[in-house]
């Protein structure tokens, strides 16, 4: 039994609000890209776990060698760690987190955007902010969804809040305010504890702004059906954009480290050590292939 109030018994601000949340449903009726990033991310954590990595705290280190971001090491062609880096995480609490933020914020833009407008957002504002991770922060590993989790807070507001999605005016003020609000406030704890890789939230914050704003679309039949297309053009658009920075921008990896924070300093040269990790095994097993023993054995 439906227990709503009929429609005509609802005042004016009311019956808008029903009438765009129909809206919202009629234009995606089925959300599966934000549950399908949630399972990646969490997936992705458990196969590490079953493969002996910390589930509390894995070493920087390891996070190199599962391919998180380090910019000594995309400078040198490992373009690949800008999206891996993006579902790998430094334990249960900072996944949890992120997880839960993307459960919480990703259904209501997947919503408005459609599925393929929002999953192009969460990819375009998750290489983003790795690839402000490598401009500011080149010698330091960094990993997380958070990037482009504040890509699609982001998107969140700057979607929203165009007038061609058509929210209810009365819904405007409340909306610019938590979404500045709860921005300010986690971008107020990233510049105030240690070791938070605000350099990647503030990436993926923009540019999922810039594609809210770009992919928000009237929510009639015509706008549903250029979303495959908007959301084709942004990625494309989006991906040659951070190519071009990241190509302009030189590699200054090492040049002065001795100015770097010293909560810092310990990720330092990572990618150097897990070179010569690799070098060490690979060494071994010649050692093992020729004299049939284990090096040390």
């Amino acid at each position: 039994m439906d227990s709503r109030p009929p429609q005509d018994s609802l005042n004016p601000a009311a019956l808008e609000l029903l009438r765009f949340r129909q809206r919202l449903f009629a234009a995606t009726p089925r959300l599966w890209v934000t549950y399908a990033l949630v399972a990646l991310n969490c997936g992705v954590w458990m196969v590490q776990v079953v493969a002996g990595v910390d589930a509390a705290s894995p070493g920087a280190e390891v996070l190199v060698r599962w391919g998180g971001n380090l910019g000594t090491a995309v400078h040198a062609g490992e373009y690949w760690r800008l999206l891996s880096a993006t579902v790998l995480h430094g334990g249960a609490i900072h996944l949890a987190f992120n997880m839960f933020a993307l459960w919480i914020i990703g259904q209501t833009v997947e919503r408005v955007l459609g599925n393929a407008g929002f999953a192009a957002t969460y990819l375009i504002s998750g290489l983003a902010g790795s690839v402000a991770s490598v401009i500011a922060s080149p010698d330091v590993v960094s990993v997380g969804a958070s990037g482009a989790v504040f890509g699609i807070l982001g998107a969140q507001l700057t979607a929203l809040l165009s007038r061609r999605v058509g929210l209810p005016a009365a819904l405007r003020p409340g909306i610019m305010r938590n979404g500045v609000l709860i921005i300010g406030v986690n971008l107020a704890f990233g510049f105030s504890i240690p070791n938070i890789d605000n350099a990647a939230h503030m990436g993926g914050l923009i540019a999922g702004a810039m594609a809210g704003a770009a992919l928000a679309h009237s929510l009639d039949s015509e706008g549903i059906a250029r979303r495959g297309r908007r959301a084709a053009l942004a990625t494309l658009g989006g991906i040659g954009i951070l190519a071009a920075t990241l190509a302009l921008v030189p590699n200054s990896a090492g040049a002065d480290r001795a100015r770097m924070p010293s909560g810092r300093r310990e990720l330092d040269d990572v990618h150097s050590v897990y070179l010569e990790l690799v070098r060490g095994l690979n060494e071994q097993e010649s050692v093992r292939r020729a004299t049939g023993r284990p090096l040390g054995g």
